[in-house]
């Protein structure tokens, strides 16, 4: 049975707070402006509709809205596209023993989630969000797609065909969450923020909700790296022109779904390294520690759990 979190949504309208509860297949409304929310067929709350958005958000929107179907496919190896469907709870259980980043896994189990209210950021095809709900966590997965946020939601809805959850899909910005004030423990994001056009937003949002004390698990590309170094800079950055091509953003076109020579098997590495696919990301940016110390400075204290110093993607845990 799956049941929504306690927590409390701030109308992106009038600013007035209201719960996240009610049926998960119907519109949730704001009782001050009568505010309608949506929701995808899958029971994700929709706050934040496209007319609503930033130029640059709505492109960030589109972009991985666009390779949301393929993403969802390929993480969840074999579940149909779009998502679950309660049928396939026998594969669950395996399947969500198997996420992205096995090591920022651990940090988040070591975490003690039972009973935790959590909030994802970015949660994609909701592998995370699922898993801190089958740990006992509360758990709101929020993505800017409608597609990835209706994915987690099915997901959410699947684990509770096995067990209680108290777990919802909600589309929304991580520079605007449609949350209240000091609602989470737990806020949890990984590889998201550092697409979000204004970052430093994003970190203040995730500090504003959460509660006194709560802690912040996050990760960022890193450009002390392998991964950045050579496959991005020196690769795809110099002998493939995109740092040229492309200027500022030319980060944007070399990551998520390039064609960087050991990230792609479907052409050759010749072909892939002389005729480069286009991709228009449009945001992606590094961070350095001292610059992850700068997107936390309202935070009482910040720490780095990834231990290997070459890290593309390394973790870091905040407290507020």
């Amino acid at each position: 049975m799956i049941q929504p979190p306690e927590v409390s949504l701030r109308c992106l309208g009038c600013g007035a707070p209201f719960p996240l509860a009610g049926d998960l297949a119907s519109p949730a409304a704001c009782p001050s402006c009568r505010r309608l929310f949506p929701r995808t067929t899958g029971g994700a709350l929709i706050t934040l509709p496209g007319e609503m958005m930033s130029a640059v958000v709505r492109e960030v929107r589109d972009f991985w809205e666009t390779g949301a179907q393929w993403r969802i496919s390929n993480d969840l190896q074999g579940l149909p596209k779009g998502g679950y469907e309660v049928d396939d709870a026998p594969r669950l259980a395996e399947t969500l023993l198997r996420v992205r980043g096995v090591e920022i896994s651990g940090f988040l189990l070591d975490l003690g989630l039972a009973g935790r209210k959590a909030l994802e950021i970015g949660c994609g095809p909701g592998d995370y969000s699922i898993m801190m709900a089958d740990a006992g966590a509360q758990v709101v997965a929020l993505d800017i797609c409608p597609t990835r946020a209706n994915s987690a939601a099915v997901g959410l809805r699947t684990l509770g065909a096995l067990k209680e959850v108290r777990g919802a899909g909600v589309q929304g910005s991580a520079e605007q969450l449609p949350f209240d004030d000091a609602q989470f423990d737990l806020v949890f994001s990984n590889g998201v923020l550092h697409h979000t056009p204004d970052t430093p937003r994003a970190f203040r949002e995730a500090h504003r909700v959460l509660k006194p004390g709560g802690l912040f698990l996050f990760s960022l590309y890193h450009p002390c790296s392998r991964e950045f170094l050579v496959e991005t800079l020196l690769i795809q950055g110099i002998l493939q022109l995109r740092l040229f091509r492309y200027g500022r953003n030319w980060l944007g076109h070399s990551t998520e779904w390039t064609d960087a020579p050991g990230r792609r098997a479907d052409r050759s590495l010749l072909r892939r390294f002389l005729f480069p696919r286009p991709n228009h990301n449009p945001v992606t940016r590094v961070y350095t520690l001292r610059a992850v110390r700068k997107l936390c400075d309202g935070f009482h204290s910040l720490c780095r759990l990834t231990p290997r110093r070459l890290d593309w993607l390394p973790a870091y845990l905040a407290t507020r």
